[in-house]
């Protein structure tokens, strides 16, 4: 959809924010590349994953054009967000939380990866390094419309799709944003740009640990023979 790439483009100044909030790059930009043409001329292929119980789509990108990209641009690595359909289970309530619909609901989620020269991943988005690996939902394009179900006294509810306008009013809902000035991101973005960002950050230690979960001058333990 066109208001995806319009919004994207919009809250992309977002996302550069949120990294460099981090304090895990030297310096964070973005490309002035168009889109479409840099991602159809990298992508090599999709798959649907369903990794650890996390279902979302992951791509594989052209490495020689990869490695050009990165060069060009004097870049030592390069991050890819990529807002994606996908079909997956889930739960809706109803707005008095009396009633739900389980069932297969479509939705638009947000991956990313990034890659260094030399095309080895660095890091990605779901992230399967921590704990409990999970991928929110972007957005979600469908509901169960029980309340028509409820107007007609039927146990039959309906999902039906969100409108175009109905999306782009919800998806350019905005809240205060990170930059400097009168600028308001995306609420949908700035969610989950937060995320990942928080994902990214320097582990943090106890300033009394020595990085291993040991308190600073504790005698070491024997080992046990």
């Amino acid at each position: 959809m066109n208001i995806l790439k319009e919004l994207s483009r919009k809250n992309e100044k977002e996302l550069v924010t949120s990294l460099k909030d981090t304090g895990s790059f030297f310096a964070v930009r973005p490309l002035a590349d168009d889109p479409d043409k840099l991602f159809y001329g990298l992508l090599f292929r999709r798959e649907r994953r369903d990794d650890a119980g996390v279902a979302y789509n992951k791509y594989f990108y052209k490495l020689p054009e990869l490695k050009e990209l990165i060069t060009r641009n004097g870049l030592d690595a390069i991050m890819f967000t990529v807002v994606s359909g996908l079909t997956r289970k889930d739960k809706f309530y109803s707005s008095n939380i009396l009633n739900y619909l389980e069932s297969d609901y479509n939705f638009l989620i947000m991956t990313a990866q990034i890659f260094d020269a030399n095309g080895n991943i660095l890091w990605e988005y779901p992230n399967f390094r921590r704990p409990m690996p999970s991928l929110p939902a972007f957005f979600a394009l469908q509901y169960p419309d029980f309340d028509e179900a409820k107007a007609n006294l039927s146990d039959n509810v309906e999902i039906k799709f969100k409108t175009i306008p109905g999306i782009g009013r919800a998806l350019s809902k905005s809240e205060g944003s990170s930059l400097l000035g009168n600028t308001r991101g995306s609420t949908a973005y700035v969610n989950i740009f937060g995320e990942m960002a928080a994902l990214l950050k320097p582990e943090m230690k106890p300033f009394w640990s020595d990085g291993n979960g040991k308190k600073k001058d504790e005698p070491a333990k024997p080992e046990a023979k």
